[in-house]
């Protein structure tokens, strides 16, 4: 039988890519690929059909609990004993959903000029579609198929599931186009599914990301730093320099200037599309040289993961350090960060100007942005190193880093 602590800490064996722990014979299996890679799937033979079905993420921020993945297998195998399963076809290799989709995201890659649009197509994919869709036969995906990947968190989420259903609806049409389906496509939301799911819009207003008070933040850079783990290294450094989770999981040693303590996020990384200069404190420093030390050859990410995004750079997936909050019972979003840094910064007495260049923030309107040539880099130094003695106290509370620029 499968217990809780299993799904939280076990890992694939070394030099294997996947391990699958079942849970007697309930016909459920915990699917392990990586530290964030965890999935549940249905498999049983009866009577000589084989049935397999994707339960949903094991891990992450929509998690299906052991318990209630229990609960959908029994149905599942009470379902299959009874008749009421149909066998679906296993897909010929190279013809999955999952391959369709990867085809259509390499050639679409001459096309997307964003790293963040390439990356979110993959995330998406990964987090959603490909644990229930991924395996299967592209003529095989029904209305239900879909639905079952939807509405779990249509309510919740509903922006990016409807762009998830987006992305499978033109992965159904590719595979269309290459002949693997015919008729509808069962991911159109024009007269199909829209009888079935509520209007995106209509669901929720924009609510702004969970973040924690200032005073709330040394508590918990305090606890990570009592852990291991890249996550848990990661979401300090993310929380140290106030940047967004995407930048610092994809940061590479070569954007760093160690002389200057200046790390250059290219433009094609950047939210607005332009290089953006982050001011490493001496603490933020500290956590690079802890990362150095476990590099992992091969891959030039400082925070290498299993969530592979290009030029086979693979770091921590989206949901690595947003599980290190949960599992502490914090109920903040790891963008939320960013608003305690700005809060803090207002209590502060900053300057708006420097706290929102610190931020990658587009500042005043089109006139003033025209006189304003200058990034305030010293400056924006000497608030990240503050706010870095105020979150992350160290012996050397005084130092500032090095970043030679004149405002």
């Amino acid at each position: 039988m499968i217990i809780d602590r299993q799904v939280r800490t076990a890992l694939p064996k070394p030099g294997k890519k996947e391990r699958k722990i079942s849970d007697g014979g309930t016909g459920l299996e915990l699917l392990i690929r990586g530290p964030d890679q965890k999935f549940w799937r249905f498999r049983m033979t009866f009577e000589g059909q084989t049935i397999q079905k994707g339960l949903g993420p094991a891990v992450g921020l929509d998690a299906v609990p052991l318990a209630t993945a229990r609960d959908k297998a029994l149905e599942l195998r009470r379902q299959l004993k009874a008749g009421l399963l149909k066998k679906g076809g296993a897909a010929p290799v190279g013809q999955t959903f999952r391959d369709v989709a990867q085809r259509y995201m390499a050639e679409k890659a001459k096309e997307w000029k964003s790293a963040v649009h390439r990356e979110q197509w993959r995330s998406s994919l990964d987090s959603y579609a490909y644990p229930l869709l991924g395996n299967k036969a592209p003529a095989d995906i029904t209305t239900e198929d879909v639905m079952a990947v939807l509405e779990p968190h249509w309510k919740q989420i509903p922006d990016t599931m409807s762009r998830v259903r987006m992305r499978i609806e033109i992965v159904l049409d590719a595979a269309k186009a290459d002949g693997l389906r015919t008729g509808e496509n069962v991911a159109r939301w024009r007269n199909h599914l829209k009888f079935k799911l509520a209007a995106p819009g209509r669901i929720k207003p924009v609510e702004h990301f969970a973040a924690l008070e200032p005073h709330q933040v040394p508590a918990l850079m305090a606890d990570l730093a009592r852990r291991q783990g890249m996550a848990a290294l990661a979401l300090r450094f993310t929380i140290l320099t106030a940047v967004r989770s995407s930048e610092a999981r994809e940061m590479r040693f070569s954007e760093v200037n160690l002389a200057t303590r200046l790390w250059t996020i290219p433009a094609a990384r950047m939210k607005a599309g332009k290089p953006h200069e982050v001011p490493l404190s001496a603490q933020a420093m500290e956590i690079l040289e802890q990362a150095a030390a476990l590099q992992v050859e091969g891959n030039a990410a400082v925070f290498p993961g299993v969530h592979y995004v290009e030029d086979g750079l693979a770091v921590l997936s989206p949901m690595a350090l947003l599980d290190v909050l949960k599992r502490r019972g914090i109920k903040a979003t790891v963008h939320g960060f960013r608003s305690s840094f700005r809060m803090w910064a207002g209590e502060h007495g900053a300057q708006r100007e420097v706290a929102g260049l610190c931020l990658a923030h587009t500042i005043g309107n089109q006139t003033e942005q025209a006189y304003m040539r200058s990034t305030l880099l010293a400056r924006r130094s000497i608030l990240m190193q503050e706010w870095a003695n105020f979150i992350a106290p160290r012996a050397a509370a005084d130092e500032v880093p090095l970043a030679k620029a004149a405002d």
